[in-house]
């Protein structure tokens, strides 16, 4: 096993509340409830139809279907629980893993003790803020202004103000005014902006408190001005869900949009919002400017070109303000990315657990909520921890990165609380009813997991011989760190050569020889370069010395490694006994190969999938986490496929980042063939939106692997253009495999954050490697 730390941070149940735009009444229920629970701000609404309506439609793209919008909703947001409201109920939608709980549940307790059934409620968190927060004389007195409203605009001014149902509210009023010092105002045109200045305490604000958004993104796309119709529900669920994905999102209702006040407001934002960027201070972050879809665009401009907001600084040529025309598509996996709409982390804590070497399992305590009423609860979970663990070093290949999936997949690693974990985007999740629970997680292995996620959607998996081989080299190695001397130029050919041979033993002057080379090609050229390299290969057990003698009597020569000789020593060839030679001249010093590494054809093409699979480990270029599985074959239907390498892989190991799923095609020096090409395409098909990589150990590629490979890069970028799903290509060669090679000259000229999105190294990669044009 492998030495690690267990990353656990702490966040709110996420709830997703399913709603009809044209359910008025359960919008306004939806958005009571979350104004109640800890984090509920950060819980989506989301348009639910039967058939989605001609207003989703973008430019020439086809009008997505429901079952499409509503998985790209949840996808993006990820809840641990799906709620359907009113009119959805009974639509047949298919949420994936994910429970189902019925929205009278929610509060049915928090008159009996203050708590909601699921989650932590409102009372809990200003029950703990006050006792922290009001105890001292404060410098600057709080705002507790609670807006009221009337009906006709209710369920927008409620999604920005929050809104309790009637019951919990006179429970507010009754036990927390006094000691908030909570007032009650009319809300209208007049004072709307001044209720929405960050002094006055809202309840919408409220449960927000303990809680940070890491990661916060590009802070230009994050800084928005709203511009909707205040009377229908799709604008109001559009401006809810922005500011659920993490936007600073002000929202400015037509109706109020002719208020000196509100014009005020939009302008100091942009004002606000308008400074030089940490990474380069000549260029300005400014405020996007948004319209809803039942805006028309002539109607947005004008409220634009009334707040007379110059469009650039008197410095510099920044704009100040952007104006967009499209609602960002939330819901769409290839679209959220470019729109800049992928849901932001929530955290409130964290902490970090060591793993200890040839640990199987992991235990630990719940990370808890400050604020939480431990005598609260009702045997629903309350909080959620997010688990990620990571490995260094070992002879096994461990799962860093976990894919969603059902109870058989959380089965491989939680053992003891299967109804009580869930596996995220983000990995694993713990849902806890109570503080100070006990986790108890099995250390994942990666061919388990990937093998359970096959399995999980109907296909049966089996290892083939060379990725057998992968995984005993990568034992013998001690995890895949350990394939980095494969990375050196001419330590492959020099494996070949030397297996050639029935003997497969090379005298000691030619290994040297040929070590030295090695050395010569790789920078630095230290003295003793040669001689470490030679080393790490003796103490990897790659080559073994020994010594070649020969016999008296049948006068052959036989290989002995040194471990093995003696004085007294017989012949392999015709087992007679024979003495060690007196005169050192009577022995050659040889080296051979051990284990896997002396089988012939390049390991049967081994060594070209541990280059791929380092590549993206964290001893690689990509410095990522991976969960591999090495050559292997996928039956389903009849159908029957197969793959070099496929891994889970996550851009940044100790981040948060996407996971991407790869397939390989891996050559040593061999050359890219239809078969291969055809494979790859069939993989595809059968994983939409998979990552499809063809990675040689060759310089380049050949003018007729050129042709066969970019009808299928153009097809790929035909899709991702039309907005359709694709599946990105990736190109690898021994350029950027090798260590010192021109990859490192590349990454110079371009911004070296490409290494973290992989659709851009695609695109580079084809650049580089096809010709190609780039997509921008």
């Amino acid at each position: 096993m492998a030495r690690g730390t267990v990353n656990v941070r702490l966040r709110p149940i996420k709830l997703a509340f399913l709603v009809h735009p044209n359910d008025k009444e359960s919008l306004l229920k939806a958005i009571e409830i979350n104004t109640f629970l800890w984090g509920g701000t950060f819980n989506p609404i989301i348009p639910t139809y039967r058939r989605i309506p001609r207003n989703w439609e973008y430019g020439p793209f086809n009008n997505p279907d429901a079952q499409s919008v509503l998985s790209g909703y949840l996808d993006n947001f990820d809840p641990d629980y799906v709620i359907l409201m009113g009119r959805c109920s009974d639509y047949p939608f298919d949420v994936g893993y994910r429970t189902k709980i019925d929205a009278s549940e929610i509060l049915a307790s928090v008159e009996e003790n203050g708590t909601p059934t699921y989650g932590i409620g409102l009372f809990e968190v200003l029950s703990y803020f006050i006792e922290q927060e009001m105890k001292f004389q404060r410098i600057y007195p709080l705002e507790v202004c609670v807006p009221r409203f009337g009906t006709r605009l209710q369920p927008f001014l409620a999604s920005v103000f929050g809104k309790l149902p009637e019951n919990i509210d006179e429970i507010f009023w009754n036990n927390f005014a006094t000691p908030l010092d909570a007032g009650k105002t009319d809300c209208s045109e007049s004072n709307y902006a001044r209720l929405l200045s960050p002094r006055n305490l809202f309840l919408g604000r409220m449960t927000q408190f303990y809680l940070e958004t890491p990661g916060g993104g590009w802070r230009g796309w994050q800084q928005c001005l709203f511009f909707l119709d205040a009377t229908k529900p799709l604008d109001v669920m559009d401006y809810w869900n922005l500011r659920a994905v993490g936007w600073n999102v002000i929202p400015i209702p037509q109706q109020f949009a002719d208020s000196d006040e509100t014009k005020l407001l939009a302008r100091n934002f942009v004002e606000a919002n308008y400074q030089p960027r940490y990474s380069n201070p000549e260029i300005y972050h400014y405020t996007a400017i948004l319209k809803s879809r039942s805006i028309s665009e002539d109607e947005c401009r004008h409220f634009i070109d009334s707040l007379s907001i110059p469009h650039s600084g008197e410095i510099n040529r920044c704009p100040k303000v952007m104006f967009y025309r499209s609602y960002p598509r939330i819901w769409s996996e290839w679209a959220r990315g470019p729109d800049h709409v992928e849901c932001c982390d929530l955290e409130a804590d964290t902490a970090e657990h060591d793993i200890s070497m040839n640990q199987e399992e992991v235990c630990f305590k719940t990370l808890d909520p400050k604020c939480m009423n431990r005598l609260g609860g009702h045997g629903k979970p309350r909080f959620a921890n997010e688990i990620e663990m990571r490995f260094f070093g070992g002879n096994e290949l461990l799962a860093e990165v976990i894919p969603q999936g059902g109870i058989e997949l959380v089965r491989v690693i939680d053992r003891y609380n299967v109804l009580d974990s869930r596996l995220s985007r983000k990995g694993i999740v713990h849902l806890s009813l109570h503080s100070q629970s006990s986790v108890f997680l099995s250390i994942p292995q990666a061919e388990a997991i990937f093998t359970k996620w096959l399995e999980a959607e109907k296909w049966t998996v089996a290892l083939s011989a060379p990725g057998r081989i992968a995984k005993q080299m990568i034992r013998q190695l001690e995890m895949v760190g350990g394939t980095r001397f494969l990375a050196r130029r001419g330590i492959i050919p020099l494996l070949g050569e030397m297996n050639k041979s029935s003997e497969k033993s090379k005298s000691e002057k030619f290994v040297r020889s040929e070590i030295n080379k090695v050395a010569n090609q790789t920078a630095p050229r230290w003295p003793g370069a040669a001689e470490r390299i030679l080393q790490q290969l003796i103490e990897a057990k790659v080559f073994q010395l020994g010594m070649e003698i020969q016999c008296p009597v049948c006068t052959q020569f036989s290989w002995y490694s040194v471990k093995a000789a003696d004085y007294k020593l017989q012949c392999p060839k015709c087992l007679d006994n024979l003495s060690f030679p007196h005169a050192s001249k009577e022995v050659k010093w040889t080296y051979r190969t051990l284990g896997p590494f002396s089988l012939p054809q390049q390991a049967h093409g081994t060594y070209a999938v541990l280059m791929t699979l380092h590549f993206f480990s964290p001893h690689g270029l990509l410095g990522g986490a991976t969960t591999p599985i090495m050559s292997f074959t996928v039956e389903k239907a009849g159908t029957k496929m197969e793959a070099d390498l496929a891994l889970f892989f996550q851009a940044s190991k100790f981040g948060d980042s996407k996971t991407e799923v790869l397939f390989a095609e891996c050559k040593t020096f061999n050359a890219f063939e239809k078969k291969d090409a055809d494979r790859m395409a069939k993989l595809g098909k059968a994983f939409p939106g998979a990552i499809l990589v063809f990675a040689t150990l060759k310089e380049s590629l050949s003018e007729t692997e050129k042709k066969l490979l970019r009808p299928l890069v153009n097809r790929s970028q035909k899709a991702r253009m039309s907005d359709r799903p694709f599946n990105p290509i990736l190109i690898l060669t021994g350029e950027e495999l090798f260590l010192e090679s021109l990859w490192d000259s590349h990454l110079n000229n371009w911004n070296r954050r490409i290494v973290s999105d992989l659709s851009e190294l695609c695109d580079v990669t084809q650049q580089i490697n096809l010709g190609m044009d780039s997509l921008d």
